[in-house]
């Protein structure tokens, strides 16, 4: 299930959304990544889920909707999910609805261009991890399991 440039690619060209192709370093970095640069090597890109929402809500002529930061295809044409939380230190303003809203609002944005897979990310601080994945827990009712705290490290070891 690694990270597949050429399928990522695909899909923003099928999706008309070219435009919103992003280097990942450079969108972890935009995002409050400190890791030291470049984190990812192999010149990584991914679809800007920012971007395409707010494309679809200029062309719709309607409010944009929360999204995920970011999507690409693994190698087994799912598109996955990804959110960074870098500039987070209180774990208690996490916002459950908020966090489905982002997952729903990139979901709709993707209908018809593929299957999402099934886990959504949200990367943290790795300092931060292990409170997230608490905080995740403890929500009260807590969140769905797959929804997904960690960190970029971990993304890193899983995709690419």
């Amino acid at each position: 299930m690694k990270y597949s440039k050429f399928k990522t690619l695909k899909l923003a060209v099928n999706f008309q959304k070219q435009d919103c192709l992003q280097n990942l370093n450079t969108l972890v970095v935009a995002e409050g990544c400190t890791e030291a640069m470049p984190f990812f090597m192999n010149n990584e890109v991914v679809i800007d889920m920012d971007c395409v929402e707010r494309k679809l809500a200029i062309s719709n002529r309607r409010l944009k909707l929360k999204s995920m930061d970011s999507a690409f295809v693994n190698s087994i044409n799912e598109i996955v999910l990804v959110e960074f939380r870098f500039n987070y230190v209180n774990m208690k303003n996490l916002d459950k609805s908020s966090l489905f809203g982002k997952v729903s609002g990139s979901t709709a944005a993707l209908t018809g261009y593929g299957n999402i897979h099934n886990k959504y990310f949200f990367i943290f601080d790795s300092s931060l991890k292990n409170q997230a994945i608490r905080r995740f827990r403890d929500m009260n009712p807590s969140m769905p399991q797959n929804y997904i705290a960690t960190d970029l490290n971990d993304l890193k070891a899983t995709y690419f």
